[in-house]
């Protein structure tokens, strides 16, 4: 049986990795709303290779969580119990 200060950190993890996402988020917004043709760049730059990376990590992280609770959870409303 993992040892709940395990699960612990990896929540504390995740709620770091959250943070990470909103402020690369709000980024994107205050890029898009400038609406300038470099911003348009990064703006994307910061969608491909920082939201939607870590998003997806967020995802796997939590699935490791609920596992090692002993809750399998859907994303997508896809059964992921066995990844």
């Amino acid at each position: 049986m993992i040892a709940p200060k395990w699960i612990l950190e990896l929540q504390q993890i995740a709620r770091a990795l959250r943070g990470v996402y909103s402020n690369c988020v709000t980024a994107q917004l205050a890029l898009r709303a400038q609406n300038a043709d470099q911003d348009r760049e990064i703006m994307s730059t910061l969608r491909m290779q920082v939201s939607e990376p870590v998003s997806r990590q967020l995802d796997r992280l939590n699935v490791v969580v609920s596992e090692l609770k002993g809750c399998a959870p859907e994303i997508d409303g896809e059964d992921v119990s066995g990844i």
